[in-house]
């Protein structure tokens, strides 16, 4: 038989992406990290063995606390909600379930110092509640604990920005859509040259640069769909859409 070693069957450590799987649990699950919760989880083979998964937890605790505490605050005391959405927009229809409303608030977060994706999803999902006629204030929590309280809106400007974000949806059937938030600049000076450069330097996969690429946006990179004509005219449009919504649709609590 062939010899296993240990390092192949016992956890040392929490890789990345564990450890985004109990921050999310220790907020969005309001879950308390308890002894037997740790031994739990080093039972199923999720946390190192003896003192390292007390560690490790202990850790993720100490740096979601002030994010957990923020996202509990939001929430009040108030029972969770779901409301269900079946909206006709342009050609198309969303359907489905949102979920994380608690009483007048929608309350979302993340786990990662890179939020602005989470941040523009969390948006859509209030457009939709209140395109549907709920009258909901969307509560972003970020991973420092930092709140952002979306602006009113009325349930016309709502659609009309529906409208416009499923446009460019369908149209991603179609053709690519050139963007992706590592590919937000800093400032918008020299635009053309950033988008040109990152079309180099987002192929590499370092520490410093670019430690956990999109490999699909690589592969579309490879492929030369990025600079097919009037891509980053699409980028430029976009990237104009969407910080809007993350800059100018929220207030900073």
């Amino acid at each position: 038989d062939d010899e296993v070693g240990l390092e192949e069957v016992e956890k040392f450590s929490l890789n990345h992406l564990e450890k985004w799987f109990f921050k999310d649990i220790y907020i969005g699950d309001f879950q308390e990290i308890s002894d037997a919760f740790i031994d739990k989880q080093r039972k199923l083979g999720n946390l190192p063995l003896q003192n390292m998964g007390t560690i490790e937890m202990e850790n993720i605790v100490e740096e979601m606390r002030t994010a957990r505490d923020s996202f509990i605050q939001c929430c009040g005391e108030e029972e969770e909600q779901s409301f269900d959405i079946n909206l006709r927009i342009n050609n198309s229809f969303l359907i489905g379930k949102i979920h994380g409303s608690f009483g007048e608030n929608l309350v979302r977060y993340s786990v990662s110092s890179k939020s602005d994706d989470r941040k523009l999803a969390a948006f859509i999902e209030h457009l939709a509640l209140v395109a549907q006629g709920e009258s909901k204030t969307l509560h972003f929590v970020d991973k420092t604990g930092t709140v952002f309280r979306a602006n009113p809106i009325q349930e016309e400007e709502a659609k009309e920005m529906l409208s416009t974000l499923v446009s460019f949806y369908t149209s991603g059937h179609q053709e690519l859509l050139p963007f992706h938030f590592d590919f937000v600049p800093k400032s918008t000076k020299d635009l053309k040259q950033h988008y040109e450069s990152k079309m180099d330097s987002y192929l590499i996969v370092d520490d410093f640069n670019n430690k956990f690429p999109d490999i699909y946006v690589q592969k579309a990179i490879r492929a030369g769909e990025f600079v097919k004509d009037g891509r980053f005219e699409r980028y430029a449009e976009l990237l104009e859409l969407f910080t809007d919504i993350i800059t100018n649709k929220f207030e900073k609590l």
